[in-house]
């Protein structure tokens, strides 16, 4: 919720709302650079998928983001994910069980995930 505040401040202009968020995605590169580095993928074409609230709601942490990652990894590609991370985790294990159609399996897996994020955020509108 306070990223929400804090990020809706920094799209408004507010100038210390705008240097957190800068911050944090300063801090979290740092992360990212030391998780290329370690796996050797600087110079490798690879997606960079990004999910989750701060993500997904600041365009000024994302862009912030994905400015300093390329830097240091120029061919990485920025993807935004409107799903949560808990999907991949459960693409990764679905593709690598035998016997399962991963292209049928990925496409349910979205679709029952939508609908279900759906249906709660308006079961969340109805209570307030």
């Amino acid at each position: 919720m306070l990223a929400k505040i804090v990020s809706e401040a920094a799209k408004n202009g507010d100038a210390v709302a705008k240097r957190i968020i800068e911050e944090a995605a300063a801090d979290m590169a740092d992360t990212v650079y030391d998780a290329v580095d370690l796996l050797k993928m600087k110079d490798e074409p690879y997606p960079f998928i990004g999910t989750g609230g701060i993500i997904t709601g600041s365009d000024v942490y994302w862009d912030n983001l994905c400015r300093l990652v390329s830097k240091f990894a120029p061919r990485m590609n920025p993807v935004r994910s409107d799903l949560p991370a808990v999907v991949g985790v459960a693409l990764t294990g679905l593709a690598k069980m035998p016997g399962v159609d991963f292209a049928s399996a990925k496409a349910r897996l979205f679709e029952t995930t939508r609908a279900f994020l759906q249906s709660k955020l308006s079961r969340r509108l109805k209570a307030a």
